[in-house]
């Protein structure tokens, strides 16, 4: 496993073991808090996806990424561009009505 740490990283952790078991990590982005969605009907621990927004730190327009990863392998399922928004977190975003639209 890639051992990078930091800010820049979302790590999966196996609390029994005390140690990091997946990783991820992109270049230029930067990841919010994680929440972790279960399958309807999960029998396993892991079955299911995390949700998280990357920010672009290398973009000048500061583009912010809806990430979703496998909950079990950590393998990028999907992403989305959501516009020029810093996302701390993707469910403790307040904004008021004067903001533009996010795109």
């Amino acid at each position: 496993m890639d051992d990078r740490s930091g800010w820049n990283v979302i790590k999966k952790i196996d609390l029994e073991k005390g140690e990091g078991s997946r990783l991820w990590a992109r270049d230029g982005l930067t990841g919010s808090e994680p929440v972790m969605i279960p399958r309807p009907g999960d029998v396993e621990e892991d079955d299911g996806v995390v949700l998280f927004i990357a920010n672009d730190e290398s973009s000048e327009v500061g583009r912010c990424i809806l990430t979703v990863l496998d909950a079990r392998t950590f393998d990028e399922i999907a992403s989305a561009a959501i516009g020029e928004f810093k996302g701390l977190t993707v469910h403790g975003n307040y904004v008021d009505r004067g903001m533009p639209a996010i795109q």
